[in-house]
């Protein structure tokens, strides 16, 4: 029933179970459901209840390319998260964080993005392919300078020099733009030069230049934007 209603869905589902139904639970999760939110909620034939709320969003109605989608994260990323991109050092390279010792540190971590989807400015997503399904790297606003969005992203290793960072990237920088910002933002470090071409490819316009320390090296940040 639950895979006929979401591909009936135009965009998201919402489901709610009460607090503890954790065989109703597990069956959205299991049906690609997120928990987004505890809260207290009315039932007419019971009262007040505490309650789980569940969401489902269509990953074609997020961002759509030729070869990938993107898709809210779940809780069932964690391993896929930390073997294809959060253990390895080479990935992390000029990312803030480093690499993950184990997954449990990639599940705290998911665990608090999750939580963040109750914000609606938060707008992250994981990378997948359509052929697979497989997901290979996330896209995000990591913050917001001045009401205008920061974007950042990851790429597994063994899918990079395929064209699949550029196309994610073009189609979530066009979405946010569609969405109503006027502009967005990216940075990145001087040396890695794979991003910046990257950058360069889906319209971005170099703005300057700042140097600021990163994992205790000062590093050459390049800073760009691309307006409406």
């Amino acid at each position: 029933m639950l895979s006929v209603i979401k591909s009936r869905a135009k965009k998201a589902i919402h489901l709610d179970v009460i607090e503890g139904n954790d065989s109703a639970g597990k069956l959205y999760r299991k049906n690609g459901f997120a928990l987004v939110k505890q809260t207290e909620l009315f039932y007419d034939d019971i009262g007040e209840k505490g309650a789980e709320l569940y969401e489902w969003v269509s990953p074609k109605k997020a961002v759509e390319t030729s070869r990938l989608y993107l898709r809210r994260l779940n809780e069932h990323d964690a391993m896929r998260i930390y073997e294809t991109w959060a253990n390895d050092p080479e990935v992390t390279r000029y990312l803030t964080w480093d690499a993950h010792e184990s997954v449990d540190v990639t599940k705290k971590i998911l665990a608090e993005w999750m939580r963040a989807y109750e914000d609606e400015k938060c707008h992250r997503y994981g990378i997948c392919l359509k052929e697979t399904d497989g997901l290979i790297g996330m896209i995000d606003v990591i913050g917001y300078e001045d009401e205008v969005p920061v974007i950042g992203y990851v790429l597994g290793r063994r899918y990079w020099g395929k064209g699949y960072m550029t196309e994610a990237f073009k189609g979530f920088s066009d979405y946010l733009l569609e969405e109503g910002f006027p502009e967005i933002r990216i940075k990145a470090e001087e040396q890695n030069l794979a991003s910046n071409r990257v950058i360069m490819k889906c319209g971005f316009d170099f703005v300057g230049k700042k140097t600021m320390p990163v994992k205790g090296r000062d590093v050459i940040i390049n800073k760009y934007r691309r307006k409406a």
